[in-house]
């Protein structure tokens, strides 16, 4: 698996401005692949055709997911361009990223375990893997870790 993860990887733009237009182009054909087959399912279309259509829905979107990662990464290294409002550092974002997607690359980009059993469970389940499905395992992860550390800072306690 982790070969295979290289290989598409490897296929991804190399630089943050071609990352962020893979990424801006590649929802919006995501978006045309999930009409297409809305559409085979209500003219009940043969199922090669929509296999297909969810096959290259799957890839997409993984490659998606693996694209979004590597901004993370690469945001991630940025210096802090410049003081903005309230005297907060602001990163310098390519065009089309706004700084919610930066926050939610970033926090992909320091999970890729869960990125990657994200998109292993939607291929075993014949499902597409989603930035959203990823991000709410990460906030679950999370809060599971802060619990695990209560309770060690309170049994230290007793």
């Amino acid at each position: 698996m982790s070969n295979e993860i290289a290989i598409r990887e490897n296929n991804l733009p190399a630089n943050l401005k071609g990352l962020t237009k893979f990424v801006l182009i590649g929802r919006e054909k995501l978006n045309c692949v999930r009409a297409e087959i809305r559409a085979i399912d209500k003219l009940g279309l043969a199922t090669d055709v929509k296999d297909q259509k969810q096959e290259e829905a799957s890839m997409l979107a993984g490659a998606l997911l693996d694209a979004e990662v590597k901004i993370g990464e690469l945001i991630s290294r940025m210096p802090p361009q410049s003081h903005g409002e309230k005297g907060k550092f602001e990163e310098k974002l390519p065009k089309g990223i706004t700084p919610k997607q930066s926050s939610a690359f970033q926090t992909m980009a320091g999970n890729k375990d869960v990125v990657e059993e994200v998109k292993a469970e939607a291929e075993e389940n014949d499902d597409l893997p989603t930035r959203t499905e990823v991000l709410r395992r990460i906030k679950e992860k999370e809060k599971i870790k802060q619990k695990t550390e209560n309770n060690k800072r309170e049994i230290a306690e007793l």
